[in-house]
């Protein structure tokens, strides 16, 4: 098996495609959750409540999966409040 080709050469460090991609969707990824921080008017609005669709979507099929205690039960408040229903996976 051959090594790919450095896309990217820093010094002794060769950085090929692979890795440049994973750091492009992280970088993107970053920058949708620090827009979706932000307050929603209007069209954005529609965009985070379906984004948000998206991922309780995604939460009930991973808790169809696994079993009920390792699913973070979900919690309009905040994580910090200190109520029961919200707990990291770790911690139950």
């Amino acid at each position: 098996m051959t090594e790919p080709d450095a896309a990217l050469q820093l010094g002794p460090l060769a950085i090929n495609g692979t890795v440049l991609t994973t750091w492009g969707v992280m970088a993107g990824f970053t920058v949708l959750a620090l827009l979706l921080r932000l307050p929603a008017h209007g069209a954005l609005a529609r965009l985070h409540n379906a984004l948000e669709a998206v991922v309780l979507a995604i939460e009930s099929a991973i808790g169809e999966v696994l079993p009920a205690a390792s699913v973070r039960r979900s919690c309009r408040s905040s994580p910090r409040c200190g109520c029961s229903c919200w707990s990291p996976i770790w911690s139950v």
